[in-house]
């Protein structure tokens, strides 16, 4: 965990960076002015493979401002299979839903369609899997996982360019 004091030293570093124009990828120069004006970072999601063993960048952070505004909420059944997916992966840990995740308020997760055939939750993973589990514990089989379900046209934006997400990463 970071002190304020790094922080702002952080935000100093990024502001000099960007007044030196020393960031010549727009969409990183972008990220950065946005993290400073919001006080607070960027939320990136990887995907490994985008099906041409690449991988691809979400910016989570637009999303969900775009998302909160604009889509409706629906609510999202367990399912059991998935969320064992999850954790088998490794993309989510369940020692982080223990120490965190159960200890926050439950947000919306997003869901993209059309990604690879199917869809991606890119947000919202581990409030995912820790609702399957409650449901599994508690025995409870209706739809109750409020998620917003964005389409191809609709999180297209959000994606950002592998060389970016590379680049922006150096000054994170």
């Amino acid at each position: 965990m970071s002190t304020r004091q790094e922080r702002q030293r952080q935000k100093t570093l990024l502001r000099k960076l960007l007044q030196k124009k020393q960031i010549a990828d727009p969409v990183a120069r972008r990220l950065l002015e946005d993290e400073i004006e919001r006080g607070a970072g960027t939320e990136v999601y990887r995907l490994d493979d985008d099906g041409s063993g690449q991988p691809m960048y979400f910016n989570v952070t637009a999303m969900r401002e775009w998302a909160t505004k604009h889509c409706e909420t629906f609510s999202w059944p367990p399912d059991m299979a998935r969320a064992q997916r999850l954790v088998e992966s490794g993309a989510v840990d369940p020692d982080h839903i223990r120490d965190h995740t159960i200890q926050t308020q439950m947000t919306p997760i997003i869901v993209c369609h059309g990604i690879l055939g199917g869809d991606q939750i890119v947000d919202g993973a581990h409030r995912f899997v820790a609702a399957c589990m409650g449901a599994a514990m508690f025995g409870v089989n209706t739809p109750f996982i409020p998620g917003y379900a964005l389409q191809p046209d609709e999180w297209k934006p959000f994606v950002i360019p592998r060389a970016t997400a590379e680049a922006y990463a150096d000054y994170r």
